[in-house]
């Protein structure tokens, strides 16, 4: 799940099913409301996700390679570059500067397999730069 404070004001609590839906989540009641369907399928069984700010669009990546673009709106989604070099599990994303306005941003993700942090850069590509040992194992 992911909260998303957007240039719209409606912040809202979002979450991506395994079944490839959009959901927003009440925060007072945990109520799920369906809000679209990705238009391509979910690979995998682990997932990052994040909101990039610059442009307000859903960043997916799986520990199958996966990188999609997501358009929290309609579910409109762009298969980008896949997660290279592979093997990488990649199962944890973030991204930098993280607030409404933002003009740039940096994406950070997590290799569980091999217990490293990477600089996705850039995101739409999926190059993995700059690995660093996270010195814990991520999948604990």
């Amino acid at each position: 799940m992911q909260f998303r404070k957007t240039r719209a004001s409606n912040d809202m609590l979002y979450a991506i099913g395994s079944s490839s839906r959009i959901y927003t989540i009440n925060s007072a009641n945990g109520a799920a409301t369906f809000v679209a369907t990705l238009s391509i399928p979910l690979n995998g069984t682990s997932f990052g996700v994040d909101f990039n700010p610059v442009p307000d669009r859903i960043r997916i990546v799986s520990n199958t390679g996966q990188n999609l673009r997501v358009n929290p709106v309609d579910g409109a989604t762009i298969n980008d570059g896949a997660i290279n070099p592979l093997p990488a599990a990649i199962t944890a994303a973030g991204y930098t500067n993280s607030v409404t306005g933002a003009t740039t941003t940096m994406l950070y993700v997590i290799d569980t397999d091999a217990d490293k942090l990477f600089i996705q850069n850039p995101p739409n590509n999926g190059t993995l730069t700059m690995g660093m040992n996270l010195g814990v194992n991520a999948d604990a």
